[in-house]
């Protein structure tokens, strides 16, 4: 295996030969992107598929007044653009870093053989997109709850799951800033319904995640 393989990290080539990753890397265009500086806006044509090595992208809109309401958080290993890269319309959102990132862009048309000609890559492709639906449509019901302390309970509560032991445990316990992003609120509020869970005996703070201990008060605090 190459050691430097930056393709490597993204799920989106897993189970590509690495000599057929080198051939892709040497199409790459990378760069590296400040905090608050811009790596697409909404309305920019489609210019191929961007992968994220390191650092940490925000995905955002703009309402009428000029305000940000943040959609996603972009990790490294994650890909974006697809959409545009697919159907060759516009970008659909701002991305912009929140950390020093590294992004590399795979151009349109090597993406595009690839989307369509490689049997893995195709099957990767149609997975990712079926997560991304779940997914945004969970998003949108946890945004659309007027109070933090709603929207956080009902993440977790969403996100937990069953140990083989009987315990209900949240495995992946994002940072705070990107929950925050995530739930369009900010640091400290989230920090502080986390605190109030922790003090209430509601969760409590595991090694490996989060273990939900009052699973039918979380569940009530997210209905109310």
């Amino acid at each position: 295996m190459h050691k430097h393989l930056h393709l490597k990290k993204c799920s989106l080539f897993k189970e590509i030969a690495d000599l057929a990753l080198v051939s892709l890397e040497a199409q790459i265009r990378w760069k590296y992107i400040k905090p608050d500086e811009m790596v697409c806006r909404r309305g920019d044509p489609s210019d191929g598929l961007y992968i994220l090595i390191q650092g940490s992208l925000l995905v955002f809109d703009l309402l009428h007044n000029g305000q940000e309401v943040n959609l996603s958080v972009i990790s490294p290993g994650d890909f974006f653009g697809e959409l545009s890269v697919i159907d060759q319309l516009p970008r659909t959102a701002y991305i912009k870093a929140t950390q020093d990132s590294l992004v590399g862009l795979l151009p349109n048309r090597v993406a595009q053989d690839l989307f369509f000609s490689n049997p893995l890559i195709a099957q990767h492709m149609m997975e990712h997109l079926a997560a991304k639906v779940r997914t945004m449509t969970i998003q949108r019901v946890l945004l659309s709850l007027p109070h933090a302390l709603q929207r956080v309970s009902a993440w977790i509560d969403h996100s937990k799951i069953k140990t083989p032991e009987g315990l209900w445990l949240v495995h992946t316990k994002p940072k705070q800033h990107d929950l925050a992003n995530m739930l369009n609120t900010s640091r400290e509020t989230v920090s502080r319904c986390m605190t109030l869970l922790i003090r209430d005996g509601v969760i409590k703070k595991e090694a490996h995640g989060l273990l939900v201990m009052k699973p039918a008060v979380l569940s009530k605090l997210a209905q109310q």
